[in-house]
């Protein structure tokens, strides 16, 4: 886990700038470093607990990561540049507010399906148990079926790039109830109806559609 940024604002700093121009200043950390990461500290503090709650409401919390680990995360890329908000134009305060609420969550989905796929598709990445040095093996591979090979997983990841953005929810949203053994998806009730509301679409049309990405992404795994 990366550590969170030791950021402090000066004490005479007030809350007072809307959040494009603490954007403004936070990009503009060549220009004065110590306003930038006064600008990211006022950020940090009035979005950090919100997206924490979201984290945990959409469950990006159930890998090695916990729900304050992605949200540093999600902070970090903002704060390093890797994130970039786009506000709507000519919008009012709080429509500006909502679009950022919305990109926020977006960033830290990333950072949580980033996890996902590194923990799928990298065997070099082993999760410790909590206070101890013991490696352990994640859930989902807990089989006697070999992990994927660096082709395999090449294969996997091109076939991820070239869904549909709903699609490619879908499969972030479900890959980790996967059951390499049965071949089918064990999706929580839960899981399934946040996985619907996300994406604009039923339980069934959702379900429709997992089982379709499944038979192509097998189809491509054995051609050629």
């Amino acid at each position: 886990m990366e550590p969170q940024p030791a950021f402090r604002a000066p004490e005479d700093a007030v809350d007072t700038y809307d959040d494009v121009e603490l954007f403004v200043r936070i990009a503009d950390r060549e220009r004065d470093e110590a306003d930038a990461d006064a600008a990211f500290t006022i950020f940090f503090e009035r979005h950090a607990e919100f997206l924490r709650r979201c984290c945990v409401k959409y469950h990006y919390d159930h890998t090695a990561l916990g729900d304050q680990d992605v949200v540093t995360r999600a902070m970090c890329a903002i704060y390093r540049g890797e994130a970039v908000f786009a506000p709507p134009a000519r919008a009012s305060s709080e429509t500006v507010r909502a679009h950022l609420r919305k990109w926020l969550i977006q960033v830290a989905r990333n950072q949580f399906y980033g996890e996902i796929r590194k923990l799928r598709f990298d065997q070099n990445v082993v999760p410790l148990e909590p206070d101890t040095d013991a490696p352990v093996t994640p859930e989902i591979y807990r089989d006697d079926e070999p992990l994927p090979s660096p082709e395999e997983r090449t294969r996997i990841l091109q076939f991820r790039d070239q869904l549909k953005p709903v699609d490619q929810i879908i499969f972030d949203r479900s890959i980790p109830y996967y059951d390499r053994v049965t071949g089918t998806f064990n999706v929580p009730p839960k899981v399934a109806q946040d996985i619907a509301a996300e994406v604009g679409k039923n339980v069934v049309a959702v379900r429709k559609r997992r089982e379709r990405m499944m038979t192509a992404l097998k189809t491509a795994m054995t051609a050629g």
